[in-house]
């Protein structure tokens, strides 16, 4: 380690160590500050457990779910205008805890594997709730899709959130859970119905529903968000400086890298620079990376009355916060919030994407213009571009 610039010797790092050695050294960023050790957990930026996060690291390890299936399905899930029974229906469909008979039996409970519907195959997941002939009567019925391609139920879902609208959407799972509701009352109170009755069930209930929302009044309101961000970039007040940054993961190249741009009161560019770091890390040490060199070259320059923008919600919130994280995330954390005592008016907010576009592409392209200071009349064509739309609003 090269103490004096708190950075990595990369000469004795690969002197040293083997390549799978070399790369795990060099995704640690330095810490400016001496900290001692600490055990933390890993798979929360936090550096704190939470089952949430074990639950999806096991899901991870199992295979059941890719991260951008995942990442899909469970933000899309929570989002459809149901009532929450269904929502937690699905989510045991998804999950694999829905408590049919194969599953029952597969945590050695003594019941039969027939399909109460049909009493010809084992009752699974998929089968009662898709392939059972009773299942697919009751989806001719509601004028669904009854012959799926898709043989798990997850792989069901994906398709029917990635290629449907809302309202489609909101009368799968509600048929869905009528489905489950009417084999329920098969099991346990031996009452038959038809495919039509199943259909008006899921299609009445979600009409109740969604008329008791329309009718719901909540007498408190809550203002907008702190954290709700700006949609398009603006020019900063009279006198002040704006600072935008981001950050980029490059696990091709196990590499991250940053984006800052910086700009006057009337959108004109100052400097424009990128980094971009060897050594594979996580998206939010790369975003929050970004912010410390932000608040590093505010004080190199010795500038006040600035605002610098980000688009990692969990970066601000981190940052407001007084919770201290022992993560590599939470001592980045700590290093900017020192910065941020040391400055005067200095200030930083959250913008969403859209507000952040020059950032994002000067990170996006780290890997070719690291090290580079644009200024205005050397910046790219591309990003004088945006620059220049920006301004224009």
């Amino acid at each position: 380690m090269q103490i004096s610039s708190r950075e990595w010797d990369l000469e004795v790092v690969s002197d040293l160590f083997d390549t799978r050695d070399q790369a795990l050294i060099l995704s640690v960023p330095l810490s400016n500050n001496a900290e001692e050790d600490t055990w933390y957990w890993k798979k929360n930026a936090t550096g704190f457990y939470t089952v949430k996060s074990a639950y999806q690291y096991l899901q991870e390890v199992k295979g059941a779910w890719g991260l951008e299936a995942e990442d899909l399905a469970w933000k899309t899930l929570w989002k459809i205008k149901v009532p929450p029974k269904v929502l937690h229906l699905i989510w045991k469909a998804l999950s694999g805890c829905l408590p049919t008979k194969s599953q029952l039996q597969s945590k050695h409970v003594l019941v039969g594997l027939e399909c109460p519907f049909c009493n010809n195959a084992a009752e699974t997941i998929e089968h009662v709730l898709l392939f059972c002939n009773f299942s697919i009567s009751c989806w001719i019925d509601a004028g669904g899709e009854a012959h799926f391609t898709t043989r798990r139920f997850v792989d069901w879902f994906n398709a029917l959130i990635s290629r449907q609208t809302p309202e489609i959407i909101e009368e799968g799972v509600m048929m869905c859970w009528s489905i489950w509701k009417s084999r329920n009352d098969v099991v346990w109170n031996q009452k038959n119905c038809s495919a039509a009755d199943v259909v008006c069930t899921a299609k009445l209930i979600l009409a109740q529903w969604k008329y008791a929302q329309s009718r719901k009044f909540d007498p408190l309101h809550v203002p907008a968000g702190t954290f709700e961000g700006s949609e398009r970039w603006s020019k900063p007040d009279a006198n002040m400086t704006k600072i935008n940054v981001d950050g980029a993961v490059f696990a091709a190249e196990n590499a991250y890298g940053s984006g800052m741009v910086v700009r006057d009161d009337g959108g004109r560019l100052i400097e424009a620079t990128a980094s971009f770091v060897i050594g594979g890390t996580q998206p939010e040490l790369a975003e929050i990376m970004g912010i410390k060199e932000a608040l590093s070259w505010v004080k190199r320059k010795g500038i006040q009355n600035v605002v610098i923008e980000s688009d990692s919600l969990l970066s601000i919130q981190a940052l407001e916060s007084s919770i201290r994280m022992p993560s590599v995330f939470g001592l980045m954390v700590v290093e900017c919030q020192t910065l941020l005592l040391s400055l005067v008016n200095v200030k930083i907010c959250f913008v969403k994407r859209s507000a952040n576009r020059v950032a994002h592409c000067i990170a996006r392209n780290s890997c070719f213009w690291s090290g580079c200071n644009f200024v205005e009349g050397t910046a790219p064509a591309a990003l004088q571009t945006l620059i220049l739309a920006d301004s224009a609003v």
